[in-house]
């Protein structure tokens, strides 16, 4: 048997045969090489497994798992289930890393030994080639005070820059399955619950909204009404209802205002207006600070002003008119609202400083 290696790095593949040797790539060149790569081939129709496997498949580091289509959460769980390392890093196969992403990983981790969450800041792809960053503010790794709170003022990760130790993993499980949408913001509110999340500043992730197959692109096409993942299952965590009360309110804060951005999220591309309504008046959202907003909302959904409100909220998720942002600890920063140019496969972005 093989000595353990200390990362797991999982990436599921689901026909994005355009992407994975990018993604790959991107794994195999990081600067901390005590990994293995477990892909997750989630029943694809395309050529991406074969183009893998003849790039790549004498890397002894390279594990390739097939099953029948079962969704990204059934691919990432497989993945976990079969992990050998002491640390699980997610990176999706349209996404990639830069060369530092697991040496920062592992840096925090070491840092804060108690961390079950970890992460770095990323570099989000718009369409239209909109670039903005999203990091924890300071130059150190930290602990997060208060995740919900922090995740609630500004996006603080996604699934391709966070890693969880294996420890979290056996204590509390994988990813909801059969979900839509919505799923990792579960997971990683079920892990900052339950152990302290600790944030690398630096920058060592790109992850592409622009592309149209990503789960963001389609997350808009498959909702019928769903509440979100985090909304139905919080309550039944392990400890939660003999948590502490404040941090009981601050999950359920979070929770509503997931609920709010879905919303909100479905009146900007066009969603069905009763399910809409639906999420609006649910009592999470009425008990909560964000009662008003909500009324308001609702009020907007369910009248002649929904064209006005459709409009304002694709405004307001855009942030194209912020620079810099700090608020609970996480800092927001517009690179560029131009189209940004990259080379073919290439991880460095080339924008204009502002």
């Amino acid at each position: 048997m093989p000595e353990r290696p200390t990362v797991s790095v999982l990436i599921p593949l689901y026909n994005a045969e355009r992407y994975i040797l990018r993604s790959v790539a991107s794994v195999l060149a990081q600067s901390f090489e005590d990994f293995e790569l477990i892909v997750i081939d989630d029943g694809s129709t395309d050529e991406g497994p074969k183009r893998l496997i003849d790039a790549y498949g004498c890397d002894p580091r390279l594990r390739l798992l097939t099953q029948a289509n079962a969704g990204v959460s059934a691919a990432r769980n497989r993945g976990l289930s079969a992990m050998r390392g002491y640390f699980a890093a997610f990176l999706d196969a349209d996404d990639e890393w830069m060369p530092e992403h697991l040496e920062d990983i592992i840096a925090t981790a070491m840092r804060f030994p108690e961390a079950g969450l970890l992460a770095t800041g990323y570099r989000q792809i718009c369409s239209g080639g909109y670039v903005s960053e999203i990091a924890a503010a300071g130059v150190e790794p930290s602990l997060v005070a208060d995740y919900f709170s922090a995740a609630k003022a500004l996006p603080l990760s996604n699934m391709s820059v966070c890693a969880v130790t294996r420890q979290a993993y056996e204590a509390l499980g994988g990813f909801l399955e059969n979900e839509p949408y919505g799923e990792d913001t579960e997971f990683q509110a079920r892990y900052a619950f339950h152990f302290p999340v600790a944030c690398h500043p630096r920058v060592t992730a790109v992850y592409h909204r622009e592309i149209t197959t990503s789960a963001m692109g389609t997350c808009a096409r498959k909702w019928s009404g769903e509440l979100p993942p985090l909304v139905r299952n919080y309550r039944n965590w392990p400890g939660v209802r003999k948590a502490d009360p404040v941090k009981l309110e601050s999950l359920e804060n979070y929770a509503a205002h997931v609920l709010y951005q879905t919303a909100v999220f479905h009146v900007s591309v066009g969603g069905n207006r009763q399910r809409i309504l639906e999420l609006l008046r649910h009592p999470l959202l009425r008990r909560s600070g964000m009662q008003v907003r909500a009324a308001l909302a609702a009020w907007a959904v369910g009248s002649f002003a929904l064209p006005v409100a459709r409009l304002y909220y694709r405004l307001s998720r855009s942030r194209l008119f912020h620079r810099d942002v700090v608020s609970n600890g996480v800092s927001f920063r517009c690179i560029s609202r131009f189209r940004a140019h990259s080379k073919s496969g290439s991880a460095i972005w080339k924008c204009p400083d502002l």
